[in-house]
């Protein structure tokens, strides 16, 4: 059941079977040509299609004429680009086996978020898409959102495109300037300057740069000293490996209960435990701490649901599952008040620390915890519709 509970966050990536077949039936009538189809923000070929299906389509391609095209489906011929195959030399053997873990892995709405942007995948017409979203936001009114929208797609429009002709110079060039305007409008410790490292964080990883990318997070947590607004292509080309020894953790995450602060120190230790970087449990666990003392506080116990999460993800991550289940049975009591229903809609902030609450209970297979978190949100979220109708 909790499968059906997920497409309200349109995590569903199983092709129905008759969109399938219109598929199969449509790349057949376009041939030669090359047809891509778009369903659900995944990305679908007639070749990936008949892997996934071949066997149950045998019988049910007709030859004929397609029926329409549904409405949730677009397609396209893709465009042929100057070093599609490009890998950097380099670091090709990281990048192979890299594609090779994402290989059938599907991109969804969700993806597309700002630190879950995976470049690696994101094709011109995803950051085509990011450009007509920031064009609607312009045209509501909603100034900030389409500012960063257009901002950060026509800048990765530009690094996609250097990327691609394997000028990887130019396409650094290109991330350099971006952080430098970050840091020039912001300042290197402002939410939308971390969420531009975060996106350069992930596309080194998809060059197979992990040691790059993990220089740059140790230069994240290392916000106090002289280089902290220094752009960071450049910081990674003098610069030796890092390690959480050479950082005085406790100038960089001085305890605090300001909610605000402890949003900033967790920002940062997520960009940590993504890139692979162990060894932040003491502090998650003084975060946490800190929560308790002001639990009535909303915007606390969103900040504790999310220091738990991620300390769960470190349990995870050492492959300690009970510990995993336990500390992820506390965030979710923490998450319970902020659903009580309310007369304001339900924040961004609330309903994404749900959401991923709510995929590490699935990734560690307890149905029960997820289902009920999902329930709890579906429930609060009609409550809150009710009342404002």
């Amino acid at each position: 059941m909790y499968k059906n509970k997920f497409k309200i966050w349109r995590w569903s990536k199983n092709l129905p079977h008759g969109v399938a077949v219109w598929m199969t039936e449509k790349a057949r009538e376009r041939t030669p040509k090359e047809t891509v189809f778009t369903w659900n923000e995944q990305k679908w070929t007639d070749k990936k299609i008949v892997h996934k299906y071949g066997k149950t389509l045998n019988n049910q391609v007709t030859t004929g004429i397609c029926a329409p095209t549904p409405s949730d489906v677009t397609y396209e011929t893709p465009k042929p680009f100057v070093g599609d195959t490009w890998q950097p030399g380099t670091f090709a053997s990281r990048s192979q086996n890299l594609e090779g873990e994402q290989e059938g892995k599907s991109i969804h709405y969700l993806d597309l978020m700002p630190v879950h942007m995976d470049l690696s995948q994101t094709t011109l017409a995803d950051l085509r898409r990011l450009l007509d979203r920031a064009r609607r936001a312009a045209s509501a009114g909603a100034i900030d959102d389409a500012d960063t929208d257009f901002r950060d797609a026509a800048g990765h429009l530009y690094v996609y495109f250097y990327a691609k002709c394997a000028a990887l110079d130019k396409a650094e060039a290109v991330l350099n300037w971006m952080s430098e305007k970050h840091i020039e409008k912001w300042g290197s410790g402002h939410e939308n300057t971390c969420l531009h490292y975060a996106r350069t964080i992930k596309l080194l990883r998809s060059w197979g740069r992990q040691e790059h990318a993990e220089l740059l997070v140790y230069k994240i947590l290392d916000d106090t000293g002289d280089s902290r607004d220094e752009d960071f292509v450049n910081f990674i080309a003098s610069q030796p490996r890092n390690s959480l020894a050479d950082i005085d953790l406790e100038q960089s995450f001085p305890e605090t209960d300001d909610p605000n602060s402890m949003s900033r120190q967790l920002d940062k230790i997520d960009l940590a435990v993504m890139t692979g970087i162990a060894g932040f449990e003491d502090i998650l666990k003084v975060i946490i701490m800190h929560c308790k003392d002001k639990a009535d506080d909303p915007s606390v116990s969103l900040q504790a649901c999310r220091a738990k999460c991620s300390l769960a993800k470190l349990h995870m991550n050492a492959g300690n599952v009970e510990e995993t289940r336990r500390v992820l049975k506390d965030a979710k009591s923490s998450l319970e008040p902020l659903l009580l229903v309310g007369e304001e809609p339900m924040p961004r902030t609330t309903l994404e620390a749900a959401k991923h609450l709510a995929r590490m209970f699935f990734k560690i297979q307890d149905e029960t915890s997820c289902n009920a978190v999902v329930d709890q949100v579906i429930a609060s979220v009609e409550s809150r519709r009710y009342i404002l109708g």
